[in-house]
């Protein structure tokens, strides 16, 4: 099963990073004129989504490979959201820091479409 989520990740990998490129230079440029505006937030606001299931696959894996499948449930348990925080607890018991940092940054990009999205959307 892990090797079909790390699959699954692989190709969210590649489609964030499209989604990214296209983020950087498409829909945050169009928040600028007003006639476009509601466009792009809800791009941002939709991409955002796609961005959460990246960040929970990775999480997932992170816990599963650092703590183990015991915790791996623990944390689908707490709404399926608690795997995040296990993944950073995960990542600092096995110092993986570059990882702890990676999630936090995946973390602040997701806030960061989400909040976005949501402000410019409310605008319109």
């Amino acid at each position: 099963m892990i090797n079909f989520i790390e699959s699954i990740y692989n190709i969210t990998t590649t489609v964030c990073e499209v989604a990214l490129c296209v983020i950087i230079f498409i829909l945050i440029p169009l928040l600028i004129f007003r006639k476009t505006r509601l466009f792009s937030a809800k791009g941002l606001f939709y991409f955002s989504y796609l961005f959460g299931f990246y960040l929970w696959l990775l999480s997932f894996l992170i816990t599963v490979k650092t703590l183990g499948l015991f915790w791996l449930i623990v944390g689908l348990l707490l709404v399926g959201i608690g795997v995040l925080p296990l993944a950073l607890i995960g990542s600092v018991i096995t110092t993986q820091w570059g990882m702890f940092f990676n999630l936090l940054i995946d973390a602040a990009i997701l806030a960061f479409l989400r909040i976005v999205g949501a402000y410019f959307n409310k605008e319109q």
